[in-house]
């Protein structure tokens, strides 16, 4: 059973995120952000199949922060806010990588990092593309 709560902030997150990007569909943008927490969480707190009727299994303040940190970066449209969730989402999982003594892990976790480096240069490089150049004499 769902807390109610919960499920209204987390609905009220999402509806932030909608208009951010302009998305026309609420499920479409809780989508996005809980694919950026199963990478995030490696697969270890959240499951689902295909259908994806599975809630993540993670608290308000978690999902709250992944939404925050999409919608810091500023998409303005679909592409963007995909390209965000990467970056986020990819960070994220080198940041915690990177919090663990084991060497290999920290490896993984540079590897996270640049990998979100360049998702942040790919966004950047789309949103040159869509930009108007005016000259001016």
């Amino acid at each position: 059973m769902t807390n109610p709560k919960k499920e209204i902030a987390l609905t009220n997150q999402i509806t932030l995120l909608v208009e951010a990007i302009n998305c026309d569909n609420q499920e479409t943008a809780r989508l996005l952000v809980r694919r950026a927490l199963n990478v995030v969480y490696d697969n270890k707190k959240s499951q689902w199949s295909l259908d994806d009727k599975a809630d993540v299994e993670v608290d308000s303040g978690e999902f709250d922060a992944v939404v925050a940190l999409i919608r810091s970066v500023k998409p303005k449209d679909s592409v963007e806010a995909i390209l965000a969730a990467q970056f986020v989402a990819l960070h994220l999982q080198g940041m915690n990588a990177l919090a663990n003594d084991c060497g290999a892990t920290k490896g993984h976790g540079m590897m996270m990092v640049r990998l979100s480096h360049q998702a942040l240069e790919v966004l950047q490089r789309y949103r040159e593309k869509n930009q108007t150049i005016i000259e001016s004499n």
